[in-house]
């Protein structure tokens, strides 16, 4: 589905429903979403999975470890739940990739150089409740 400046795809496997997908784009779309990643030549959207109620923030995340999870950064637009907070119903897990060059190889976590956004969103509140981004290298 595309939006202004970006695309949103299901992530490989975790397909969610395409209104739900819909709605994540649309939300992403009014939180000028591409002005809180640095520019890259390549920007990847992709809705993973639904995300189970009363989780803790790093496991809703699921992108980094228990212990380097609190030194993440959320853009200065986006919003950051305080680090004891567990998860409600209803949100959808979404990345957002700014990818300035692919980097393919053992040393790379995320397969990619530039900015590596975690987003939980709620589809039916048309928001974004939790964001955490790293550079990616």
């Amino acid at each position: 589905m595309d939006f202004k400046g970006f695309k949103v795809l299901p992530a490989e496997g975790r397909l969610v429903e395409p209104t739900e997908q819909k709605a994540v784009g649309l939300t992403l779309e009014a939180a000028t979403i591409l002005d809180c990643v640095p520019l890259a030549s390549e920007v990847l959207v992709e809705v993973g999975r639904r995300v189970p109620t009363g989780l803790t923030l790093a496991a809703a995340h699921n992108e980094w470890s228990e212990s380097h999870f609190p030194n993440l950064e959320t853009p200065s637009k986006l919003p950051r739940q305080p680090l004891d907070t567990k998860t409600p119903a209803g949100l959808v897990h979404v990345t957002v990739s700014a990818i300035k060059q692919w980097r393919r190889g053992m040393d790379s976590h995320f397969g990619f150089e530039g900015y590596f956004l975690s987003l939980l969103v709620s589809p039916d509140n048309s928001a974004i409740w939790d964001a955490r981004g790293d550079r990616a290298s």
